[in-house]
Order: C-alpha cells, then structure tokens, then sequence
C-alpha cells in the first residue's frame, strides 16, 4: 500500500476526524497482536483503521450527521479506496466494518461468520473509540461494550479487546484537560445507539 496516499487521505481530514483514525487505528493494531494477527493482518488492520471512514471527506456536515449517510458512507469510502492501487487488501474490511453480528448493521446486514474477521476488530474499535471520544471513560465504555455482546460484536471477542487496551495503556490516550471534540462523538455515537435500538424494537 502506498505510504503516500495514505499520507494524502489523512491530511485532507479534518482534526476530529484524523484523531479518531489514528486512535482506531492503534487500536486495531493492538487488537491484531492480541489475536495472534501475522504481519498481512496486522497491516490491513493499521491501514484500515486509518481510512474506514475515508468515505466523510467528500460529505457536508449534514450528510455526516444524518443516519441515512451513516448506513452508506462504506460504501463511499470502498469507492474512493477502489481506486487507488494498493488498497486492494483493506477493501472488504473496509465495507463490512460497520456490519453487527446480529445482521442489523450495514450495508449488507451481514450477521455472524459472514463477516470478515478482521471487520469485526474494526467495528469494535469503532465503537470504543466513538465511546471515549464522546465524553465516557473506560469503564463505562467497557460497559456500554459488554451490552452488546452478540448483537453488534461476537462475545468471543470482546475480552480479548478490553485486555488489548488495557495491556497497552490505550484508555490513557483519552486522558485530556478538554475534549476539543466531545460534542461531534457524542452526537455520532448517540446517532449510533438510536439506531441499534430502532433495529430491536423491529424485530
């Protein structure tokens, strides 16, 4: 994958956004080691984490907050990645990575072991990340977590995370004076938990 188009996509996010990239992408990266990930999986991790929300650029803020955009900007970042020559490896992590294992995420409502493993780390990652950034320290980000065991995370996986962050200090890198960006994630993640409890209230 070339270094520096990816250099390229980060500089064109804005701060919140680059932020959030670089925490998910420790986070994956962590993850990955956790899991025994070989050096192919580590880097699709890195770079995936870095770019799976690549798809916001071209958006206005409005289209960022509405829930309809946050069903398909996946798709847009596939897109933009599809491209580019050297993304081939992170495109299907990339799509899948908003998919939940109880098949109500998008864009495919995918469920279970029809998703990429490696998906499945990024949304993960996702979340907890969204979680922090949105005000909420680790516990209740833990918490808030183990709650959806087996409805957007496999509850295999979820142990291993928490250990993953905690064996790495990553709950620290939360630790500000102030939040520049509280309210963006706070809006995104309550955008999020609507919509997994709309996804319920359906079934």
């Amino acid at each position: 994958m070339k270094i520096s188009a990816v250099e390229h996509l980060l500089q064109r996010m804005p701060p919140e956004m680059e932020l959030h990239a670089n925490h998910v992408a420790n986070l994956c990266y962590s993850m990955g080691q956790k899991i025994n990930a070989n050096a192919e999986e580590l880097e699709i991790l890195w770079m995936a984490g870095l770019l799976h929300e690549v798809g916001k650029l071209d958006a206005g803020a409005f289209l960022q907050y509405n829930d309809n955009f946050n069903k398909i900007y996946m798709l847009v970042s596939y897109t933009i990645l599809k491209n580019i020559p050297g993304f081939e490896p992170i495109l299907q992590t990339i799509i899948q990575h908003q998919e939940n294992y109880d098949g109500s995420g998008y864009p495919y409502q995918l469920k279970a072991e029809e998703i990429d493993t490696l998906a499945k780390v990024i949304r993960i990652a996702d979340y907890y990340d969204t979680i922090r950034l949105s005000g909420k320290d680790h516990d209740q980000a833990c918490m808030l977590i183990r709650e959806q065991s087996d409805i957007i995370f496999p509850h295999k996986i979820i142990t291993p995370f928490i250990l993953s962050v905690i064996h790495n200090g990553l709950q620290y890198e939360y630790d500000m004076p102030s939040n520049p960006y509280k309210d963006y994630y706070d809006k995104n993640f309550n955008i999020d938990l609507h919509r997994k409890k709309s996804n319920r209230k359906k079934k």
